[in-house]
């Protein structure tokens, strides 16, 4: 591993549970064989889950789209999301 990214995963060890949440469930479908599937299930099982498929649906199933648009709202950098993200 690169000395930038040892210290770029240090910095997302003393990020807040949430985002490390996140961080982990988008690896999860990542890796998954059917992403799809398991999408559908973690709607299923988390409300939260689906009120966020439901926005990245009313944005034309674009889920970029839809992140952005939801940070501008809120008056976020979306870009200072998805860097902690991916």
């Amino acid at each position: 591993m690169a000395i930038p990214a040892i210290l770029q995963q240090m910095g997302r060890q003393s990020d807040p549970p949430q985002m490390q949440n996140l961080r982990q469930m988008v690896q999860t479908i990542r890796n998954a064989k059917n992403p799809t599937a398991l999408a559908e299930q973690m709607m299923r099982q988390n409300p939260n889950m689906r009120r966020a498929m439901d926005y990245v649906r009313q944005h034309g199933d674009d889920p970029k789209a839809a992140c952005y648009e939801l940070a501008r709202e809120r008056g976020i950098d979306p870009q200072s999301i998805l860097g902690n993200i991916l």
